[in-house]
């Protein structure tokens, strides 16, 4: 059984992913807001969160385990979100590789993954999620892409805590699952269920280059195989649209 064993509430702050990572805390340290005033996502894009109504949270880990990559903690994130999402019956949630969630063609989060190194060691390894739960339309307007909410996909305000405890729960349980034997297998099985990507057509992005063809695999490690008809290259990087 895995827990967190720190869990911080902190009524506002510029990003839980920066402040954990400046932060002396334990492994397993937990936290969240509800207004975060300077989220960032990949590539320090930005992410908007509204005050009081929607969530921010991350955890800090200090591993002492190999870690190949992130991708498989990022996966921990999103699977929980769409557990949450069908308890609040919005079945038609789907994981974006690497990091984000969708509804439908809508976004409604984004995880980052961030780390620390010292002399060719991991010393922290910090993963952030923002949800978007109570925004409406109006304040999704400010965003240049389709975003949706849980309020816009249920037409129902939900309570902040309970979202936040039950989401913990999730996170629990399925880091628990992660960190047992052959937990990284279970997960990838359960990622590669919620996602759109193998058989599909995508565009990916990345240095500047364009490639289109189909996703043929998902290794191991969580990275997708692109087939574009010349040659096969395995997506490490970048961005991913499906067209």
């Amino acid at each position: 059984m895995f827990v967190f064993r720190d869990k911080i509430y902190i009524e506002e702050i510029d990003s839980t992913n920066s402040y954990l990572k400046s932060l002396n805390a334990v492994d397993g340290t937990l936290l969240y807001t509800f207004n975060q005033t300077k989220g960032r996502g990949r590539e320090n894009r930005e992410w908007l969160n509204f005050k009081d109504k929607d969530l921010a949270l991350s955890v800090l880990f200090v591993p002492q385990y190999p870690v190949e990559n992130f991708l498989w903690h990022i996966a921990v994130f999103s699977l929980s979100l769409i557990d949450m999402l069908k308890e609040e019956g919005v079945e038609n949630g789907w994981i974006k590789w690497p990091n984000d969630v969708y509804v439908g063609d809508g976004k409604i989060a984004g995880v980052l993954a961030e780390s620390v190194w010292n002399g060719g060691v991991m010393e922290k390894l910090i993963v952030g999620i923002g949800i978007n739960i109570n925004s409406d339309r109006d304040d999704l307007s400010a965003i240049d892409k389709k975003t949706t909410s849980v309020y816009i996909e249920t037409n129902k305000f939900l309570s902040l805590n309970s979202f936040a405890e039950r989401y913990v729960e999730k996170l629990e349980r399925y880091f628990g699952v992660f960190f047992s034997d052959g937990g990284k297998k279970e997960i990838r099985k359960r990622w590669i269920d919620n996602n759109k990507l193998l058989g599909k057509r995508v565009e990916w992005i990345v240095c500047d280059k364009k490639y289109i063809g189909t996703i043929v695999d998902i290794d191991d490690d969580g990275y997708p195989t692109l087939d574009d008809g010349v040659e096969t290259r395995r997506v490490i990087s970048g961005d991913i649209f499906l067209i």
